[in-house]
């Protein structure tokens, strides 16, 4: 497993982040709310899913840990919960996640989910910052397609990715609820 560390209590993260914890956690939270919304008009079934846990870590290339930004936290509960499986699964996605960056350059938990059993998709690695630092944003709880949703929001909305590049990752895997939905204003 790789080395984990959390960040100052203050909220403020210090140089491992240009935006602001609390914000993450806010644009994040909008991100989930707004996919688990438009989930049934797209046929999707949400069932007993009514939140989930989402974990931001951050690394630079060539790091073998994670520095954990948000260490897993419940976003977005409306009734009941949301079970505590997903609390690790939210954890493990992202260092599984890194380790295929690393090697494969793959941006997405689901691009090799299919290919070798791997972690499912909510998974996402945004681009890099101006220090070579770079951001997975992890979420477990809601049907795999709306995990990997609302994170491809959140590195959008939070300026880790652009639009474009989110559009064509999400068409590598074929996230159709994703580029078959319009979203609120992307620059929250």
């Amino acid at each position: 497993m790789s080395e984990q560390s959390e960040g100052p209590s203050d909220g403020s993260m210090g140089h491992h982040m240009r935006v602001p914890r609390d914000k993450m956690i806010a644009v994040a939270n909008f991100s989930v709310g707004e996919v688990m919304g438009k989930a049934a008009s797209f046929g999707l079934d949400l069932g007993n899913h009514h939140g989930a846990y989402l974990t931001i870590s951050a690394a630079r290339p060539g790091d073998t840990g994670l520095f954990w930004l948000v260490d897993p936290l419940l976003v977005n509960e409306i009734t009941n919960g949301c079970d505590e499986k997903y609390k690790g699964f939210s954890q493990s996605k992202p260092v599984f996640l890194l380790s295929r960056f690393s090697i494969y350059g793959e941006r997405l938990s689901s691009q090799s989910s299919k290919l070798s059993g791997g972690q499912p998709p909510g998974a996402v690695v945004g681009d890099s910052d101006e220090d070579g630092e770079f951001y997975i944003f992890s979420l477990s709880g809601l049907p795999p397609i709306c995990d990997e949703t609302a994170m491809l929001l959140t590195a959008v909305r939070l300026g880790f990715m652009s639009m474009v590049t989110a559009r064509e990752l999400a068409a590598t895997v074929f996230n159709d609820f994703f580029l078959g939905n319009q979203w609120a204003a992307l620059d929250n």
